[in-house]
């Protein structure tokens, strides 16, 4: 009986600790993606299949507010149109894509932590192991993040890959 308890208590914290990591990547990938990152990067691989009203409020790179925002309602709009009356191929394909991007969110707990124990392993300074694990976590941030919000692109350019979404946003 108290191996069964551990066990359970194993699974139980493995599930807990799981599901901060999902939650909190979700919060420090998403929010980044959606304020900054995704919409310059579809304004750079898709503006010209961006409608009308995002295409006009986008000038040049960096995007300000107001252009972010009308991206982010044209990326909304097209995943929204997709799923109300898309063919199943190309929601499939959406659903496909959208995987993608979770599983590089999922990646940024285990990879920082993966750094942090390698800095850890190769450094004997404290203050070096400190710096180089800092350092390692930033740039696995920053390119979990890039990856992440290009997995969003593709994500917005199969959605576009319907005839429908023009009709609904025209």
């Amino acid at each position: 009986l108290d191996r069964v308890s551990a066990a359970a208590v194993f699974v139980a914290s493995s599930y807990l600790v799981g599901t901060i990591a999902n939650v909190s990547a979700r919060f420090f990938l998403d929010t980044a993606s959606k304020r900054f990152v995704r919409p310059n990067l579809i304004w750079l691989f898709a503006k010209d299949k961006l409608p009308p009203v995002a295409a006009t409020a986008c000038s040049s790179l960096p995007l300000d507010e107001q252009a972010s925002v009308a991206v982010d309602k044209a990326y909304s709009d097209a995943l929204d149109a997709t799923f109300a009356g898309g063919t199943s191929q190309i929601e499939t394909e959406v659903v496909k894509r959208r995987t993608t991007g979770r599983l590089v969110r999922s990646a940024l707990i285990p990879a920082s932590v993966l750094v942090t124990v390698l800095a850890d392993s190769m450094f004997s300074s404290w203050l070096t192991r400190t710096l180089v694990g800092a350092l390692a976590v930033v740039v696995v941030y920053f390119a979990l993040l890039l990856i992440y919000a290009f997995a969003e692109v593709t994500v917005f350019q199969e959605a576009l890959n319907r005839t429908e979404f023009d009709l609904i946003v025209a």
